[in-house]
């Protein structure tokens, strides 16, 4: 029997659909979040395997994207400072 190159019959679940993605990576660069694509992605195998809740899943992309602009609001405001001593 030939080996199935499908990842959904090897695992159970389904992969992310190519539409999905390509709609995750317009909807993010539309908001000017990009980070929003890359957590997305990264936490989309994690979700599906722990079985989380929709809300679950936009609230850990969401909760990546606010601590990153948290830390890069933080690090324009040191840079700024810098500048002004």
């Amino acid at each position: 029997m030939a080996a199935t190159k499908n990842p959904a019959t090897r695992t159970g679940k389904a992969p992310a659909s190519t539409g999905a993605v390509k709609q995750i990576t317009y909807l993010s660069a539309a908001l000017k979040a990009p980070r929003i694509t890359e957590a997305a992605a990264r936490l989309a195998d994690q979700a599906r395997d722990a079985g989380w809740t929709h809300e679950d899943y936009l609230a850990a992309v969401l909760e990546r994207e606010v601590s990153a602009r948290n830390a890069s609001g933080a690090q324009l405001r040191i840079r700024a400072a810098d500048s002004v001593a």
